[in-house]
């Protein structure tokens, strides 16, 4: 276990290749930074400790969305942005080893000119078509996992809400709260409800990230499915035999009868559940590139830039406009003080129409 305790060191090292290596002493490093626990980790990533635990000790790469959350709250604002872009290029590295090079053939150039020969063979129409249904195909099977994800964390949303009701109807109808039993069956049901509760709301979040993900991995299988029909004039499309709208059976594991008979194997059976979703979500994700794009601050300022340049120019119209009514009417009642005046709020009319930006920077 690459577990931190209070007082100890890190495990070893579990990685298989030097890049998931470096990328775990990283990890290891921001962690130690900002004076944090693993399971302070957990509401941020939600992962359970044992599959973070897993993630620092190098035993397994973890998905990007877990990077990215995982440097957030490690790191401060100010350095944020060059940390998680540090931990992205090691993760690459780390998704992607460079085979070992006693182990790689010296090219020759009779295969590089082979191999540049059939890499400048253009694609046909139907190798396109074959590779985009094997795009759809894998875009439905995602699809039916997404679905089933989404399906066991409203099974764990129902289950835990039936527990947290029995929880605290127990609580309730404990009676003499001054005995020592009672004040110690208290504390065990207040822990247990506690739980639950942290749970419920995780499985709450699950529920909607893995209906999010569906939509939007459903609209890209339209667009491959349309890119398709453009290829090849009739196209299988892979169909479910399945009721989507039809929730499965729920699995012994999340009845209400095996919470009450164990709370400490439920906590284990939830946490192993909700570890696979989010493990199944941040993978679907980063397949098919389905984050929603983030608002950079370059992008803000254009959109402020924009906005100034079009009520500068409104406004310069409407002084230019006005000061002509106001000349017209100094010029016929006979009174050239303000004419000064008026000139000046013309030429500033100008300069907004001309050119906003400049005067409101």
């Amino acid at each position: 276990m690459a577990e931190k305790k209070a007082g100890r060191g890190w495990g070893d090292l579990q990685a298989d290749t030097v890049e998931g290596r470096a990328l775990a002493i990283y990890l290891r490093q921001l962690l130690d930074r900002s004076g944090k626990q693993l399971r302070d980790l957990e509401p941020s990533v939600r992962y359970g400790r044992s599959t973070i635990s897993e993630f620092f000790s190098g035993k397994k790469v973890p998905s990007q969305q877990f990077i990215v959350k995982a440097v957030d709250a490690l790191t401060t604002p100010l350095e944020r942005e060059i940390r998680r872009q540090e931990a992205l290029a090691l993760w690459h590295k780390a998704k992607n080893p460079a085979p070992p090079s006693a182990h790689l053939p010296a090219p020759r150039p009779a295969e590089e000119a082979a191999a540049a020969a059939l890499a400048s063979v253009a694609a046909t129409a139907q190798d396109q078509a074959a590779h985009a249904q094997e795009q759809l195909t894998q875009a439905h099977e995602r699809n039916d996992r997404l679905t089933q994800e989404r399906d066991r964390a409203q099974q764990m949303v129902t289950a835990l809400s039936m527990l947290t009701v029995d929880l605290q109807q127990r609580m309730s109808g404990l009676k003499n709260p001054q005995g020592q039993e009672t004040q110690q069956e208290l504390a065990r049901l207040t822990y247990q409800l506690d739980t639950a509760q942290q749970d419920l709301g995780r499985a709450r979040a699950s529920r909607e990230e893995a209906e999010q993900l569906t939509r939007r991995l459903r609209r890209r299988s339209d667009e491959l499915e349309e890119q398709l029909a453009r290829l090849r004039a009739t196209a299988p499309s892979p169909r479910s035999d399945s009721d989507p709208t039809l929730l499965p059976p729920v699995p012994e594991d999340l009845q209400e009868a095996f919470f009450r008979a164990d709370f400490d194997q439920m906590l284990d059976t939830v946490h192993g559940f909700l570890d696979e979703g989010q493990a199944l979500r941040d993978e679907v994700r980063d397949e098919w590139d389905l984050t929603p794009p983030r608002r950079t601050a370059t992008q803000i300022i254009q959109r402020w830039q924009t906005a100034t340049h079009l009520l500068g120019r409104a406004l310069g119209c409407l002084l230019l406009m006005t000061t002509a009514v106001a000349l017209l009417a100094v010029t016929d009642v006979g009174a050239p003080g303000w004419a000064p005046l008026l000139v000046l709020l013309a030429m500033s009319g100008l300069v907004l129409t001309a050119d906003p930006w400049e005067p409101a920077r």
